[in-house]
């Protein structure tokens, strides 16, 4: 991970709060009464081929920053690099535009590369308003060759902060994050999902079902001894 915006302990106590699903006030409680090391077990154990910087990185040095986290992990393969965010990360061009461009073309050699999965967060231009309205391609701030590089492009916003909405549309839609395939190399694009977000916890939340539509109801069960009748009541 490369946590170009977050401190390094700020991004920690944040994972924690997420895992446990508590406060971050809550986690700096636990801490200050030496709980935290018990409590924070499970998240730890979970996240424990994570590794992340938290200083200024360019482009050109993220190679060598693959190489360290290779050897920090020992027989365990690399898999994927997240960036937080696109913008905070080094690379020389003139314009946004020149720079931008630059960094879809070199992150895609990166992963071709490297044989590992790059995940970059981006920012959206001002088209994208307040953040209450759907998201297209064509918000990319800056985004040069950005959305010709990428394999998978999700676009999130969030619908309950649109002026128009009644009171109940209000109440139904806070807090919900919703989250749109806008490009898929690999097969369909513009999936809809809704992603509950809670605010104490920051930790995201899937709410729809992808496989709702294929589940059925479990057949009823019948004692021991019993005819199970037919549609026509003939026992069967």
């Amino acid at each position: 991970v490369l946590s170009l915006e977050m401190p390094g302990v700020e991004w920690a106590e944040r994972q924690v709060a997420i895992g446990l699903d508590v406060a971050p006030e809550r986690v700096e409680e636990m801490a200050r009464a030496r709980e935290l090391g018990t409590a924070a077990i499970p998240v730890l154990e979970r996240m424990r081929f994570t590794l992340w910087i938290d200083e200024h990185v360019r482009l050109g040095d993220i190679p060598a920053v693959c190489q360290l986290f290779r050897e920090r992990l020992g027989k365990v393969p690399l898999r994927a690099l997240l960036v937080d965010y696109l913008g905070l990360l080094g690379v020389i061009g003139k314009h946004a535009y020149e720079r931008a461009s630059a960094l879809g073309r070199e992150l895609k050699n990166l992963a071709k590369a490297e044989k590992v999965a790059v995940v970059v967060a981006m920012q959206i231009s001002r088209a994208g308003g307040d953040g209450s309205e759907p998201v297209s391609i064509d918000m990319l701030r800056d985004s040069g060759v950005l959305e010709e590089a990428v394999d998978f492009l999700l676009g999130c916003w969030r619908p309950g902060k649109q002026r128009s909405l009644d009171h109940l549309e209000r109440l139904e839609l806070r807090d919900v994050l919703r989250v749109c395939v806008l490009k898929n190399r690999k097969g369909l694009d513009g999936r809809v999902v809704d992603l509950r977000f809670r605010p104490e916890s920051r930790r995201l939340v899937e709410e729809t079902d992808p496989f709702r539509e294929l589940q059925t109801e479990a057949p009823e069960e019948v004692p021991a001894g019993a005819e199970r009748l037919g549609e026509d009541g003939i026992p069967w």
